[in-house]
């Protein structure tokens, strides 16, 4: 449901735009709103996790993420409904962000370092699975039912989910810890993650990461409805393709880690993100909308290659802190998000175009080959790291 939630808006930016009579890149404030305290809120969600209950603590803020999802059913129109989806998306946000960071991180508790990086590949599916139909969603309310209609839709599904979660949480027990020892403090969680120093290369990777990858695919649903004149639909479902390229990975995870070694997979999913960027900036070019189905298809394989591999390797910055580290690694990537969607919006109206009618149109091509070099730099920085990095508890972190 986070999945879904997160990227449902994607598809529908540019009938938001014109709902309300804005550029894109005001309306996309509204992706922003929701990635930026997605990213912040991590860094109080991890080590209240490691304290009180993984499952408590996401069952109180998914009880708080259904709300404020169903919220933005109710926005008005005019310049004080797009004030108030912003607004509602920034709480949404500020609530989601515990949910998939503490997954990963009780994943991180409950299996050794040699099965984990496959699990999290079979909990991606999850999340692919949102994003595939996220897509298509987006797209049918987009043309059919009304934007807003989604997220009652969403808000209603979250519900029942927050229930089955309430109901874990009352069975959780709370973190035991030794008596005789003071209480962690949360800022010495903190210093305990990042006095690791392979802290140094995972931290600046999935910032890069989140910068680039989003910075182009938020733009993709648009760029098909200006270039080809498409319905939000069917933008919608050629985007959900990205989801299946993911879900694919997830299902062949641990065959492919079988063969492939870490600095392997993260060579590899750079390359497959750059080629599917480089894929979906020639359309303009090919004059075919076509292509963006392998296009989106290399992007969620790729991204989960090496989206995966740094998750895992976050997961073994401090054993004793593992909430705090995941969470640092979502505020990061998160941050980068946020960045990237204002930074591609930018690029696109600097090497944008007007009709003759007097409409821009963004440059799409200049945003999505951005994405793909920065991307493949990235690529290439972390699989020349990887090889040094010391496995988990093989380097004790000092307290500060």
């Amino acid at each position: 449901m986070v999945a879904s939630d997160a990227r449902v808006i994607d598809p529908l930016m540019k009938t938001i735009a014109a709902d309300f009579n804005v550029p894109l890149t005001k309306a996309s404030l509204a992706v922003s709103a929701y990635a930026l305290p997605y990213g912040l809120c991590q860094l109080i969600y991890g080590p209240l996790g490691d304290r009180i209950g993984k499952v408590r603590v996401m069952a109180f803020a998914f009880s708080l993420f259904a709300l404020g999802t169903a919220a933005c059913a109710f926005v008005p129109e005019g310049s004080i409904g797009l004030n108030a989806l912003i607004a509602l998306r920034l709480i949404t946000g500020i609530f989601a962000a515990a949910i998939i960071p503490l997954s990963i991180a009780y994943i991180g508790d409950k299996f050794p370092p040699e099965q984990r990086q496959a699990t999290l590949g079979q909990f991606m599916s999850a999340l692919m699975m949102g994003t595939v139909f996220s897509g298509p969603m987006g797209g049918i309310f987009g043309d059919y039912f009304g934007w807003r209609n989604i997220f009652l839709l969403l808000g209603g599904i979250s519900t029942l989910v927050m229930i089955s979660l309430l109901r874990a949480a009352q069975k959780e027990k709370r973190p035991v810890r030794d008596p005789s020892k003071p209480a962690t403090p949360t800022l010495q969680s903190y210093g305990l993650v990042l006095s690791n120093p392979n802290s140094r290369i995972v931290y600046p990777a999935i910032f890069l990461e989140g910068l680039f990858l989003f910075g182009g695919l938020v733009y993709v649903s648009s760029f098909l409805q200006d270039q080809f004149e498409m319905k939000i639909l069917h933008a919608g479902f050629l985007i959900s393709f990205y989801g299946i390229g993911g879900l694919a990975y997830s299902l062949g995870a641990k065959r492919i880690l079988k063969s492939l070694k870490q600095p392997q997979m993260a060579l590899l999913g750079g390359t497959l993100l750059t080629c599917g960027f480089v894929l979906a900036s020639s359309l303009s070019v090919l004059k075919a909308w076509w292509p963006i189905i392998p296009a989106m298809l290399l992007l969620g394989f790729g991204f989960n290659s090496i989206h995966s591999t740094l998750q895992t390797k976050a997961t073994e910055l401090a054993v004793k802190a593992r909430g705090t580290a995941v969470s640092l690694f979502a505020f990061f990537f998160f941050l980068g998000q946020s960045l990237g969607v204002q930074g591609g919006g930018a690029l696109g109206l600097f090497f944008g175009t007007a009709e003759s009618s007097g409409k821009a149109i963004p440059g799409y091509w200049a945003v999505f080959l951005a994405s793909g070099l920065g991307l493949i730099f990235m690529a290439l920085w972390v699989a020349s790291r990887l090889p040094g990095m010391q496995q988990e508890n093989a380097v004790p972190a000092k307290q500060p």
